[in-house]
C-alpha cells in the first residue's frame, strides 16, 4: 500500500519538484541570461518576491524531463497551458514556503532523508539513483533538495488544513480495504547483501573503457572466490563495495520483483533463483559486477487489515485535505499580493470555465 501511495503522489508532484528548483536557486536565478544581455522579464510577482522569464524555463524544462522518464510526452498543443501550471506550482510553492515554522522544517528533514534511503534501496544502489536523476537533469543534491521543499510543503499543509478536514470512519477504512483488494497484494520479496564492484568512471559518471572493466571482473571473481570459501561476506562489503548506498547496512537490499528496473535485472534475477544462504556467481549489470548473497525470500500475500488501517486512514485523510488546498492557496495568495503578469493561454480559460459551470449544475442539482 505505502509503496503505491509513494509512486501516485511521485507523479503528482513532477511539477512540484521543478518548482523546489527554482526555490533552491533563487540566489542565481539571472545567470542563465547570458549576463543580462537580454532582459528577463517577471512572470509574476507578489509582495515579497517576483519569478522571472528564466526560472519558470528552467522548472517546465525539469517538468518535461521528469514526465519523459516517467513514459510520458507533452504534446505540443499542451505546453503552453502545461508551462503556466508550472508557474502556478511555482507561486503555491513561494507562498506556503513562506509559512513554515520549525517544527515544519525538523517534519521536512525527517521524512527527506527516510525517501533518500528508501528511494537509493529501490533502484538497488546510489549509482543506479545516480544514472536516474541525471535524466532528468538533477543531481543527488538537487534531489534532496527537490524532496525537502515537497516535504516542507507538505508539513505546512498538514499542520494548517488537516485539523479543519473531514474525520475518515473506521467504515471508510475498511470499505477502502474491502473494495480494492489488488491494492494489498504484497508481491514476492527478497531480502539480499551484495559487493558492487563498480565498472563506472565515478568521476564523469561514464561507463570505464574495456581494459579497466576487464579488470573490475577479474577483482570481482577474486572477492567472489574468497567469499565462496567462507569468508565474512559482511567484511567484504566494507573492505571492497563501492556502493556507498548500502555499505552502512552491510550491502543489504530488500525489493520485490521487478522492482529495480532494467538496468539491475541481472541482479534481481539472481536473487530471486538462489536459496537463503546462496552466494552468487558474478553478476554483471549497467553499474558493474556484483557478488550477491541471498538472505530470504517471502512469498506473496495478502497484507492483513490491520497492518494498512493506518496507512488506507491517512491517504484518505489526505484525498480530504487536498480539497482544502484550493481554498488555502487562493487565499494565502491574495495575502501576498501575487500578480501573474502573463495571459492565461485560452485553452485553460476555457477548461476553467467549463469546470466552473459544472460544478455549479452539480451544486443547483443537490
Amino acid at each position: 500500500m505505502k509503496r503505491s501511495l509513494i509512486f501516485s503522489v511521485a507523479v503528482s508532484a513532477a511539477i512540484f519538484s521543478a518548482a523546489s528548483t527554482v526555490i533552491a536557486a533563487d540566489a542565481a536565478k539571472a545567470a542563465s541570461k547570458l549576463d543580462g544581455l537580454f532582459e528577463d522579464k517577471a512572470v509574476a510577482k507578489a509582495k515579497t518576491f517576483d519569478i522571472k522569464e528564466s526560472q519558470l524555463d528552467s522548472a517546465f524544462a525539469e517538468f518535461i524531463a521528469a514526465a519523459a522518464v516517467q513514459g510520458q510526452q507533452i504534446p505540443e498543443n499542451l505546453r503552453t497551458g502545461m508551462r503556466y501550471r508550472v508557474l502556478e506550482k511555482l507561486i503555491a510553492s513561494k507562498t506556503a514556503s513562506a509559512r513554515a515554522n520549525d517544527d515544519d522544517k525538523k517534519t521536512a528533514t525527517a521524512k527527506t532523508e527516510k525517501v533518500m534511503e528508501q528511494t537509493t534501496q529501490m533502484l538497488g544502489s546510489t549509482e543506479a539513483l545516480e544514472q536516474r536523476l541525471k535524466a532528468t537533469g538533477q543531481t543527488i543534491g538537487s534531489f534532496r533538495t527537490n524532496t525537502y521543499n515537497q516535504n516542507l510543503i507538505q508539513a505546512i499543509l498538514d499542520r494548517i488544513l488537516r485539523p479543519t478536514a473531514a474525520v475518515v470512519t473506521d467504515a471508510q477504512v475498511k470499505e477502502f480495504y474491502d473494495k480494492n483488494p489488488a491494492r494489498f497484494e504484497r508481491p514476492e520479496m527478497v531480502k539480499a547483501k551484495h559487493i558492487l564492484i563498480s565498472a563506472m568512471d565515478r568521476q564523469a559518471n561514464t561507463p570505464l573503457p574495456e581494459p579497466k572493466r576487464k579488470e573490475k571482473l577479474e577483482m570481482a571473481r577474486r572477492i567472489q572466490e574468497r567469499a565462496f570459501k567462507g569468508e565474512d561476506f559482511d567484511a567484504l562489503v566494507k573492505e571492497f563495495s563501492n556502493d556507498d548506498g548500502s555499505k552502512a547496512r552491510n550491502g543489504e537490499y530488500a525489493f520485490a520483483r521487478g522492482q529495480l528496473g532494467a538496468a539491475s535485472k541481472a541482479f534481481e534475477s539472481a536473487a530471486f533463483t538462489m536459496k537463503a544462504g546462496q552466494i552468487s556467481d558474478v553478476v554483471e549489470t549497467a553499474y558493474g559486477f556484483h557478488i550477491v548473497k541471498l538472505l530470504e525470500k517471502t512469498p506473496s500475500e495478502k497484507i492483513a487489515f490491520d497492518k494498512v488501517s493506518k496507512d488506507i486512514r491517512e491517504a484518505l485523510s489526505g484525498v480530504e485535505l487536498q480539497k482544502q488546498i484550493p481554498g488555502f492557496l487562493a487565499r494565502i495568495q491574495k495575502e501576498d499580493g501575487v500578480e501573474i503578469l502573463i495571459p492565461m493561454p485560452p485553452e485553460l480559460k476555457a477548461e476553467m470555465e467549463a469546470a466552473a459551470k459544472a460544478e455549479a449544475a452539480a451544486t443547483s442539482v443537490k
